[in-house]
């Protein structure tokens, strides 16, 4: 007989910095901590989740009820529909359903502390219903095959696990009339609502991901990952095709997750950011800009993320050169990852930066504008810096034996990462006693094409890559220690790796105590029209240049 002895789905609920937690109300299902306050009904498992303690009268509460499972054939229909609830291959009301609670105590998921408490139910047809409910007490990353999420202290976790259901097919018989009925897949129903009418799919600004982000209202919204994990084997692998998706049903709209019929059970993973407390004042995070010899540099506060062009929104800029911080990364001796997710940082997408204001200066005795920026990566205190400096006249700088040629215009970026801790490296220990040697940074250096490796540069004998429109970024291979000599990376970095659409610059950096600084050149052109753009504004303007040139000269 096939059995479905676990199906287990985990929900994230972004809350913020928080403090300590409280424990469990007795008898209630109510979990609280520092302006959040997470409440479970113990007739129906319906769970709210709100920043006031006066959750039911919250309006900007977020809501998440279960609405049914059920399996289904390979055309999505229906299986083991009848007979009698013990014998019944789904499950379509929560609402009389009494739950169990246990007491709060202390875990952990992917290695990040948190605050726990479950409850259960066995349901009509013996399948047991167990909820996980997490709330974490420290900041912490992990990844799901490419969609990296973010924990905070005070982020809320639920998993929902599904025991010994039994499918269709394989010593179970279900029939309907005279039609063998066969069980595929399990459809498993949730409503998930905050404030708004219904969910609404975000398609470009303010998305917390690259994958599916729904707005709940108020700030609040819901990621709905397509990966999902079969029989605890830590792959993560699509959910089949059109899942998960949106139904109506009635006034209600919901949440279909579909999972393959599997041998041991299932993992899901969305998240549920409920935005700021609305007692809480939001000040905005500040861009940083600055501009040289026809150059202007603008610096996102939110991500980090360099844009260089030549106006002073360079995003307008057709030929605009953008920098993206993508991840760190901490490896082993043979290059596999360090699976400790204290020891990866993924999420610059979110990272508050501050500034510093641009200043004239030098850099290796040549005059530059600059200007530095800054963000806290983790718990344990590794920090990122980054110097942004544009030249104001021409010269040469020397990093070890490597020669760089730079014009007034350029554009140069250093990274400092400072006190990161390694596995393995001093009292730092990690998960199954792993030991780091390695950081791989990744970041998205991105023109008007894609990076192409130029076999014969001109500007020195570092790795010069083509970004299309006469712009370039020069890639070092130079590294400094602290405040050692320059010393060269390992064999084959820096390199370039495509993941997906994207193709992303990796640098290697050594073990280290204290600091890593590395230090890429960016060529923005401005073509040969003595430190004039040569790009149009627009196209009537290079129609009417093209004009006065032939008519009137």
């Amino acid at each position: 007989m096939a059995k479905l002895h676990a199906i287990s789905s985990v929900f994230f609920i972004i809350l913020g910095i928080l403090s300590p937690l409280a424990a469990a109300d007795d008898g209630n299902g109510t979990i609280s901590g520092a302006g959040v306050y997470v409440k479970v009904l113990g007739q129906s498992g319906k769970i709210l989740m709100s920043r006031s303690e006066n959750i039911e009268s919250d309006e900007n509460r977020v809501t998440v009820e279960m609405d049914e499972i059920k399996e289904t054939d390979m055309s999505g229909n229906p299986v083991g529909a009848g007979g009698a609830p013990a014998t019944k291959h789904s499950f379509n009301t929560f609402a009389n359903q009494e739950f169990e609670y246990s007491e709060v105590g202390n875990g952990e998921f992917e290695n990040i502390s948190a605050k726990t408490f479950n409850f259960s139910a066995t349901i009509d047809n013996g399948a047991k219903l167990l909820i996980d409910v997490f709330i974490f007490t420290e900041n912490g990353t992990y990844s799901l095959n490419g969609e990296n999420t973010t924990v905070s202290e005070g982020t809320v976790k639920f998993n929902i696990h599904i025991e010994n259901w039994t499918f269709c097919g394989a010593g179970v018989t279900c029939s309907k009339g005279s039609t063998t009925e066969i069980g595929k897949y399990i459809d498993f129903t949730i409503a998930i609502k905050g404030k708004g009418a219904s969910p609404q799919k975000k398609t470009s600004g303010g998305k917390k991901t690259t994958a599916d982000e729904y707005d709940l209202g108020s700030g609040s919204s819901v990621i709905i990952s397509d990966k999902v994990q079969y029989d605890d084997n830590g792959d993560w692998v699509p959910t089949p095709s059109g899942y998960p998706k949106l139904v109506q049903k009635g006034s209600k709209t919901l949440f279909v997750f579909r999972f393959d019929k599997f041998s041991k059970s299932v993992l899901y993973d969305p998240q549920v950011d409920l935005g700021k407390s609305p007692d809480t004042t939001d000040t905005p995070t500040t861009d940083r800009e600055t501009n040289a010899e026809g150059v202007w540099v603008k610096v996102l506060g939110k991500s980090g993320k360099i844009q260089v062009g030549n106006r002073q929104n360079p995003s307008q800029d057709p030929n605009r050169i953008t920098i993206e911080f993508s991840e760190l990364k901490e490896k082993k001796t043979d290059g596999s990852d360090i699976q400790d997710n204290k020891h990866r940082f993924n999420n610059f997408a979110v990272t508050d930066f501050q500034f510093t204001s641009p200043i004239d200066a030098e850099f290796m005795n040549l005059t530059v504008k600059k200007f530095t920026f800054n963000a806290t990566l983790n718990s344990e205190g590794a920090m990122l810096e980054t110097e942004v400096l544009i030249f104001r006249e021409d010269g040469d700088l020397t990093l070890g034996n490597e020669t760089t040629m730079v014009k007034k215009g350029n554009m140069k970026f250093s990274t400092t990462i400072k006190d990161w801790k390694f596995c393995g490296q001093g009292a730092t220990t990690c998960s199954q006693s792993e030991t780091g040697e390695f950081l791989d940074f990744g970041m998205i250096i991105k023109g008007k094409g894609n990076p192409k490796k130029k076999q014969d540069s001109d500007k020195g004998n570092a790795e010069e890559y083509d970004l299309g429109e006469d712009s370039s970024v020069v890639m070092s291979r130079k590294v400094k220690y602290n405040t050692d000599d320059w010393t060269t990376m390992a064999s084959g970095y820096p390199m370039v790796m495509t993941q997906g659409s994207k193709q992303i610059f990796y640098i290697r950096l050594n073990k280290f105590t204290g600091t890593a600084y590395y230090d890429p050149t960016v060529i923005y052109s401005l073509g040969d029209t003595g430190g004039s753009s040569r790009n149009c504004v627009s196209l009537f303007t290079c129609f009417l240049f093209a004009f006065l040139s032939v008519f009137l000269f």
